[in-house]
């Protein structure tokens, strides 16, 4: 068994959870109790801690999610919507290296998930953020911080966005940007506007090509807002069958105005974001990877059918 998984099989240990409450300036002058262990894996392993004040009048629930490999969305996700909800703070650890299920997650990544912890610090969440290095030999925990709670934040509890609000922020900007990493920010840097639209949105020789998710399902739309002619209606008339062999099985809607083809609109898929929401993130990433690919092909076959409308 390696170091990585010495940790993730010993750290649920009270010795070792009050070596960690230590490191990480924690204060547990009465002790503490582990209430609850889930191993949700032999990888991945959770604990609801709860520590007595001084006074032993009131008590301090905090979860604990250790994982091997990278820290990744979901452990923030479960530490706030799930299973660390009713805790006032939340201690997301990583063993760091390559963990089974790493490599094609666009959310297992330290930048990305210290991004969207100091995010969520800014409304009170009271995460840590811990690499965790000793093995289970170790009489200490070796471990850094790489993030801790915000002694200030901008926002209250009561402002922390929706579970459904932090699912479309993370289907947009970790599983259909990471597709092409030319577009994608850094995640949750921008942090939870509740006035921001997220789509895609090019412009191809006139044609506007959009894209949207919400919760009526994927949508991407092609828009002419050109009067003088009619290039979104020749285009239909030539490639329709093409189009709609793209587009198998999904739903084509045309809008007319003053007798002008103005938008084509196709739903991709009838998924909504609302359904997404704790879901592992292999599912969030195929939806959104589906709307990215149909996206980018369809806006190649725009640019190919003006070029052809030109010969």
């Amino acid at each position: 068994m390696s170091d990585k998984f010495k940790i993730i099989e010993s750290i649920i240990d009270k010795a070792y959870v009050t070596a960690l409450f230590d490191a990480l300036n924690i204060v547990a002058a009465n002790g503490l109790n582990i209430i609850q262990e889930i191993k949700h894996s032999q990888y991945n392993k959770s604990a609801l801690i709860r520590i007595p004040d001084q006074s032993c009048s009131s008590e301090t629930d905090i979860f604990l999610n250790i994982k091997q490999g990278q820290p990744t969305v979901d452990q923030v996700y479960n530490a706030i919507y799930q299973l660390g909800a009713d805790c006032q703070n939340r201690i997301i650890a990583f063993t760091g290296g390559q963990g089974w299920d790493d490599e094609e997650n666009p959310g297992a990544d330290i930048d990305k998930v210290r991004s969207l912890v100091e995010t969520m610090n800014e409304y009170d969440q009271g995460i840590y953020m811990v690499q965790i290095s000793s093995d289970s030999t170790s009489s200490e925990i070796e471990c850094e911080v790489l993030a801790k709670p915000n002694a200030q934040p901008k926002f209250s509890k009561a402002e922390c966005p929706t579970k459904e609000r932090f699912t479309e922020s993370e289907l947009w900007q970790i599983h259909f940007w990471s597709v092409d990493d030319i577009f994608q920010e850094l995640a949750f840097q921008s942090g939870f506007d509740p006035d921001r639209q997220y789509g895609l949105y090019l412009q191809v020789g006139g044609l506007g090509i959009d894209t949207k998710w919400n919760d009526d399902g994927a949508l991407i739309l092609v828009t002419d807002a050109n009067t003088n002619d009619n290039k979104l209606e020749s285009i239909w008339d030539t490639n329709k069958d093409e189009i709609f062999e793209m587009f198998k099985g999904c739903d084509t809607k045309l809008l007319y105005s003053s007798g002008r083809l103005k938008e084509i609109s196709i739903t991709v898929f009838y998924k909504p974001i609302s359904d997404l929401t704790g879901v592992r993130w292999r599912e969030k990433s195929c939806y959104a990877g589906l709307l990215f690919s149909k996206y980018m092909q369809f806006e190649g076959f725009i640019e190919k059918a003006l070029q052809d409308q030109k010969k």
